[in-house]
């Protein structure tokens, strides 16, 4: 009886999946296997060498290049749409680190459960950021509203009214600077009765 993948194995390949092309994979069965983070567990120790080894003859998942126009519109943070690729409801979180060896990469990842995983093929990961694009704040704000945390930083929401927008005041503000959002005449006399009455 083989004998069943060995704990190393096992975070040797979790990372390997994070900084790998999995899109670059050219068997389809393996590199549908391999997407799914569940299926790692299946692997014995010799499926989980030959998992390793074509994990290690893959290119970094993010080589230097230039980011997408779509990436130059999508900020840092968390959002709500429909998956073109699949047509079904997803959460996604947008990385953007601004130092580090990371700094002016985009990172893409979906939410499932409390927890977030990256996506690794380059054509959903485009397609993604494309319909994120569209309506960045719009899919902010609903990622907001429906899971009660903060579109932008995913702290959790208290207040009615950040709630309802599904942003906290400080990120409200921050997302109003990023995307050049002005204030219209009813939210500054909102504001200015909301100061009056301090």
């Amino acid at each position: 009886m083989a004998k069943p993948i060995s704990q190393p194995q096992f975070d040797l390949i979790h990372k390997l999946r994070e900084q790998k092309d999995l899109s670059k994979i050219e068997d389809a069965r393996q590199r549908n296997f391999l997407n799914d983070p569940s299926n790692v567990q299946r692997l014995n120790k010799d499926q989980a060498h030959s998992a390793i080894n074509l994990l290690l003859s893959l290119p970094t998942l993010y080589g230097q290049r230039e980011p997408t126009d779509d990436e130059s519109k999508v900020g840092e943070g968390r959002y709500f749409i429909v998956d073109p690729t699949t047509d079904e409801e997803r959460f996604f979180r947008v990385d953007k680190p601004t130092e580090g060896r990371w700094k002016g990469y985009t990172f893409l990842k979906v939410r499932a459960s409390d927890h977030f995983y990256p996506i690794k093929d380059k054509e959903r990961r485009e397609a993604i950021l494309a319909e994120i694009a569209k309506e960045p704040v719009q899919a902010m704000n609903e990622y907001g509203i429906r899971l009660g945390h903060c579109g932008r930083c995913g702290r959790t929401l208290t207040n009615i009214d950040s709630r309802l927008r599904g942003l906290g005041p400080i990120c409200a503000g921050r997302v109003r600077q990023e995307y050049a959002i002005e204030l219209d005449y009813d939210e500054v006399t909102s504001l200015v009765e909301g100061l009056e009455d301090t």
